[in-house]
């Protein structure tokens, strides 16, 4: 950490000149013009000649303040000084100084008493990044800010009616601000209902926003399930489409807001296209029913990402396959997903599957579902609930039919496929792919430790690889295996390819 600092401080100061140059180039003419790349200085500077542009990434969301968390749509900031000149697929050293240059210097104009946004923005702490696009972080704001409020979105945002009526005066009543949002979205959003209220009475159009409904008054409604606020809305005026959009149907559901998505049901509208995050499981139960079916890709989303057994149970409860392979993981299937153990409802999970007539030994990519949870297995530094839970599902899904002895998608008996992974190299020996622990396992539930591939077994091979001392060969010998046939491998020392079942043996002793 002292070492990459060090570093990043070095940069910093080796391209202080340029920084300053770059900066002088890429802001306009009321932006300071920094005189000795001090992004501090330079900050005060600013703020004191009232210019409180951010400086924004120039990757592909733009207006992205570096070091600044704007509660906005897609984070923009609400003024741009310039571009921080930090963008593409990798980093350079210069553009990590400039990221530190902006990152200083938008941290310490937003920090500054007289930063105008204050409710907008602020410096980024930890958690932050995630959200913004959804719109969640609308709702609230970044700080609580005293002054009275300068415009009527900003009134909107955190004042009262008389506020909005004031500034209001030779405004369109609907006029969009620099985020496509008009002063309606902004109230709605941020649950201002007194100003949602005085702005309904005075015609503003709920509909009105930025890329159509997009930031709406309706859709932020929806998204954020604010029912009350949403019927009050769509009294005011007819929608404009025909069908509600799907992405307007996956907030509702997102919502959790069972009213708001039997409103935009009993309607024409698109079908739920499934992306986004998991929902709750009352509001996807409501869609699983549309014509177009979502339950297997929701089995696997729910199985892959998340701790989620309710939309488990939902997903086969609706029909969903319990053997299911989707567009979302085409390789993988519900039941190896499961057998992982890394959830802590795994072992539930793997006995929903089973009970629905998941098949223990169906091939999905280029294993079985047996074959991850010895995966798990062999990592080595896992937590004790996690190895218990790996173990659990092992020991379950041998008693429920899986068959340790089946060959491998390459081919190769089971053992052959552990202890000589490499595709390109298949003579090559690399104990770090089995454990003590699994050996013993997988030889208590019927795997055959002595079958042959071209010919010879696999105790012939690690004997002349590893040696017919090494710990992993004297653990075959334990569990049966004899030396059949001529070992073709290369004689080398694969000691370091052994350290690992080394100390799994002996942590297991």
């Amino acid at each position: 950490m002292r070492l990459a600092l060090a570093v990043a401080l070095l940069i910093l100061s080796v391209a202080g000149p340029q920084i300053t140059a770059w900066a002088q180039a890429a802001r306009p003419n009321d932006a300071p013009k920094p005189q000795r790349g001090d992004p501090l200085a330079d900050a005060t500077l600013a703020a004191s000649n009232g210019n409180f542009g951010l400086l924004i990434d120039s990757g592909p969301i733009r207006h992205t303040p570096p070091g600044v968390t704007c509660l906005t749509p897609l984070g923009r900031a609400p003024k741009a000084a310039g571009p921080s000149g930090v963008g593409g697929d990798f980093i350079t050293p210069a553009m990590h100084a400039r990221w530190l240059y902006s990152s200083a210097y938008n941290r310490a104009l937003v920090d500054h008493p007289d930063y105008p946004d204050g409710d907008l923005c602020r410096a980024s702490r930890q958690g932050d990044g995630s959200s913004s696009r959804s719109f969640e972080h609308l709702a609230s704001p970044a700080r609580t800010v005293t002054q009275p409020p300068r415009d009527v979105f900003e009134a909107a945002r955190r004042g009262t009616a008389e506020d909005v009526g004031r500034l209001l005066a030779g405004s369109p009543i609907d006029a969009l601000d620099v985020f496509g949002m008009t002063a309606l979205a902004w109230a709605t959003a941020r649950g201002n209902v007194p100003v949602v209220e005085d702005l309904a009475s005075r015609g503003a159009d709920p509909w009105q926003g930025s890329y159509g409904m997009y930031f709406s008054a309706v859709r932020i409604s929806i998204a954020l399930g604010r029912v009350d606020t949403f019927r009050r809305l769509i009294a005011l005026k007819p929608k404009p489409m025909h069908r509600w959009p799907a992405y307007v149907l996956r907030d509702a559901v997102a919502s959790g807001n069972t009213e708001i998505v039997q409103h935009i049901l009993a309607e024409p509208h698109e079908y739920y296209d499934g992306s986004g995050d998991l929902p709750p499981a009352a509001t996807m139960a409501l869609v699983l029913g549309d014509p177009k079916r979502q339950a297997d890709d929701l089995l696997i989303r729910a199985l892959d990402r998340s701790d989620r057994l309710d939309l488990v149970t939902l997903a086969l409860s609706t029909g969903a396959n319990p053997n299911a392979t989707t567009k979302v993981a085409p390789w993988q299937s519900a039941l190896g997903l499961a057998a992982r153990g890394f959830a802590t409802m795994s072992v539930d999970a793997v006995e929903a599957l089973l009970a629905a007539g998941a098949d223990v030994n169906l091939m999905a990519g280029d294993r079985r579902p047996l074959w991850h949870a010895a995966a798990t297995l062999k990592m080595g530094r896992l937590s004790d609930e996690t190895a218990e839970r790996a173990r659990a599902i092992f020991l379950l899904l041998i008693r429920h039919g899986a068959d340790p002895r089946l060959l491998n998608v390459d081919g190769k008996p089971p053992l052959w496929s552990m202890l000589f992974p490499r595709p390109h190299e298949p003579n090559t020996l690399d104990g770090s792919f089995m454990t003590a622990e699994l050996l013993l396992l997988f030889a208590g539930a019927g795997m055959d430790v002595n079958a042959l591939w071209n010919g010879r077994s696999v105790l012939a091979e690690v004997e002349k690889q590893a040696g017919p001392d090494s710990p992993l060969a004297a653990s075959l010998r334990q569990v049966g295996g004899v030396a059949i046939g001529s070992a073709s491998g290369p004689v080398a020392d694969h000691r370091p390819a052994e350290r690992r079942f080394r100390n799994d043996e002996t942590g297991a002793r």
